[in-house]
């Protein structure tokens, strides 16, 4: 689900994850703009490249959902 996106890493732990970005993504820039709007305490840049996800995710089956979740409101299509 990453790879089509532009994305280079992907990493989720118990507090949240962050994803860094290649050069030039494959994501519409207004889609990350909306996460930040919309949950500006959950959803952060860092710097250029970096988009930062801050959340309680105690266990591998909440990160795993969760990365899922903002991998599709990037514009990934659900696996399946």
């Amino acid at each position: 689900m990453a790879t089509p996106l532009g994305i280079r890493k992907l990493d989720f732990g118990a507090n949240g994850g962050r994803i860094t970005f290649r050069e030039k993504p494959e994501v519409d820039p207004m889609a990350i703009i909306k996460l930040i709007q919309s949950l500006p305490r959950v959803y952060k840049l860092e710097g250029q490249d970096k988009l930062r996800i801050t959340l309680d995710l105690p266990g591998a089956t909440e990160r795993i959902r969760s990365a899922q979740e903002v991998l599709v409101l990037l514009g990934a299509r659900r696996p399946g």
